[in-house]
């Protein structure tokens, strides 16, 4: 067993491990760990980062892949540098222009901010080289497919299709390519394919749909995939019962059909959203059934079941409410950096739990959420502008702040744009435009980069 704060002895083995010709390419975070054995105390992080800064592409490339883990922009800006530098200019880790084109298709403001160094490396890169350099070229073009012709795209797909052993996205490729070069009715049969065992074919088909209509469109598609449920997978049960959710502010009773599926498929991670469903529709459903379901996410995720236990105790259908308790839980989280508990707390003083309404701080707690990285903290802000009780209402402002939640990455924030936008005038919605860029540019200030 490795000894606790052996430092040297810890970057002896990551260097050993990124120095191998074998490893280089493959060895990922989990199998650095599984090297250190488990050393609890190791700053696996940091010592990478000394790696990484002193040139080593190899750790460049591991870096950028545990700060892509979080969802925080700052951690997300800093993964897209590393990815670069382990690029570095086709001397380094081919895997990293691949992993960054993935990272940038989650984000608007990434897939901007990344845009200009695929544009050059497009303009003098051979996808065609190998296995690799081809998924790379696929992956590049999921992401920008305004790089590509149609005539390129169909040879990578080809070579891909032909070399391809396991984990092939054929299906999704194709996909994207007809959505691009043709129409999403000729795309729709490969994005329902491809969709059975892969989250991202729906997330991508997902944002690839116009916002009007949206919402039939996709429990159309929804249902396509139900008539051969058996041969859909359980991560994928769970990425369309979200999508639905997030396509309507009422109740759908298909959410929770999904939901069902994916615990029935033994997805522990569906507890937890059906818990959220369950809370945010407290008429559909009981006290008990749902303090139920929240005791089953305690067992195996206690901090999560924690925060569902402080929300239970400041629903007012049920008339159980119990606000000191949730204020105990919540601010004991908070002071330990968990941001549902930060966002929770703006809700307790949005919705007067402790006292009376406080608006005032409980924008300023979403503030202080969304500045740590948490783009609902912008949507809520939004809520509270939009038709919060204790404070003048300001369309505007709402635009502004929903749009901002929107670009980061808050895929909720659509539905809200899209029936806020029905109850403004023309003038109102100007003025929505422009605060949406005079919160950007204090967001681009306050992170110190422009995105």
């Amino acid at each position: 067993m490795i000894k606790k704060n052996t430092r040297r002895l810890l970057l002896l083995l990551i260097s050993v491990a990124l120095s191998s010709a074998a490893y280089s390419d493959v060895m990922g975070m989990t199998d650095i760990r599984y090297q250190l054995h488990q050393d609890d105390q190791a700053n696996l992080e940091a010592d990478i980062r000394i790696l990484a800064e002193a040139g080593s592409s190899s750790a460049q490339v591991m870096l950028a892949d545990v700060l892509a883990e979080n969802s925080n922009v700052e951690s997300l800006k800093e993964a897209s540098y590393w990815y670069q530098q382990s690029y570095q200019k086709g001397r380094g880790v081919i895997r990293s222009i691949t992993s960054l084109a993935r990272l940038s298709d989650q984000y608007d403001w990434l897939t901007d901010l990344n845009q200009q160094f695929y544009s050059n490396l497009n303009e003098s890169f051979f996808f065609e080289k190998n296995a690799q350099t081809v998924i790379a070229g696929l992956e590049i073009f999921v992401t920008y497919p305004e790089l590509f012709s149609e005539t390129r795209i169909d040879q990578l797909i080809s070579l891909h299709d032909g070399v391809c052993i396991e984990d092939c996205q054929g299906k999704l490729y194709k996909a994207v390519s007809l959505a691009f070069f043709e129409s999403m009715d000729a795309a729709e049969p490969f994005f329902v394919d491809a969709s059975k065992d892969s989250t991202r074919a729906i997330r991508i088909y997902f944002d690839s749909l116009p916002e009007e209509g949206k919402f039939t469109r996709f429990s159309q598609f929804a249902n396509q995939l139900k008539k051969d449920i058996d041969s859909v997978d359980t991560a994928s049960k769970l990425s369309i019962a979200n999508r639905l959710r997030s396509l309507s502010e009422e109740f759908n009773q298909e959410v929770i059909f999904w939901l069902d599926q994916a615990i029935d498929g033994g997805y522990q991670e569906a507890y937890s959203v059906r818990a959220e469903y369950m809370l945010s529709f407290p008429l559909n459903f009981s006290y008990p059934e749902t303090q139920k379901i929240i005791q089953q996410v305690s067992a195996t995720e206690p901090q999560k079941g924690q925060l569902l236990e402080a929300s239970l105790y400041i629903v007012r259908e049920w008339k159980k409410l119990q606000p000191d308790k949730a204020y105990g839980i919540l601010a004991k989280l908070d002071s330990e950096g968990v941001l549902e508990a930060t966002i929770g707390l703006g809700d307790l003083y949005s919705m007067g739990g402790l006292d009376q309404v406080d608006q005032p701080q409980a924008i300023k707690t979403y503030l202080r959420a969304a500045e740590r990285g948490s783009p609902v903290g912008y949507q809520k802000i939004a809520n509270i502008y939009r038709g919060g009780r204790g404070i003048v209402n300001d369309k505007s402002k709402a635009f502004g702040y929903s749009k901002l939640a929107s670009y980061l990455g808050n895929d909720a924030s659509d539905v809200f744009l899209e029936s806020l936008t029905k109850e403004m005038q023309l003038e109102e919605l100007n003025a929505g435009e422009e605060a949406y860029q005079k919160y950007l540019s204090l967001y681009v200030l306050r992170e110190g980069a422009s995105l």
